[in-house]
C-alpha cells in the first residue's frame, strides 16, 4: 500500500506545478510608512491648495472662462497657480503629457 501512494505521489508531482516560494527582501513596514506618508503629504497639499485665499478678479476669470471656453473652477486654478491672465491661458493650453 505504501508503494502505491508513493507512485501516486511521484505522479502527481511530476504533472503538478512547483514554484519554491521566495522570500521578498521588501519591507512591508517601511512600504507602509511610504504609502503612508505620500497619502498624508497629498491631503495637506489638496487642503492648502483649498484655502488660498488669494483675490482673484472677477473680470479676468470671467475672459479667460470666455476666452477658452473651460470651467470656472479652472479658470481660477490656473489663475491661483500662475498669478497672471496671460500665464493662465499659457497654461491651460499647453498639452498635458
Amino acid at each position: 500500500m505504501a508503494k502505491s501512494a508513493d507512485d501516486s505521489n511521484q505522479s502527481l508531482n511530476s504533472i503538478t506545478d512547483f514554484v519554491p516560494e521566495k522570500v521578498s527582501s521588501v519591507d512591508a513596514d517601511k512600504t507602509a510608512q511610504a504609502l503612508t506618508s505620500k497619502t498624508f503629504a497629498s491631503c495637506v497639499g489638496a487642503a492648502e491648495e483649498s484655502t488660498d485665499l488669494t483675490v482673484l478678479k472677477i473680470q479676468d476669470i470671467e475672459m479667460i472662462m470666455d476666452q477658452l471656453e473651460v470651467s470656472k473652477e479652472e479658470a481660477e486654478k490656473s489663475l491661483r497657480a500662475n498669478g497672471f491672465v496671460a500665464e493662465a491661458i499659457r497654461a491651460l493650453l499647453r498639452p498635458v503629457c
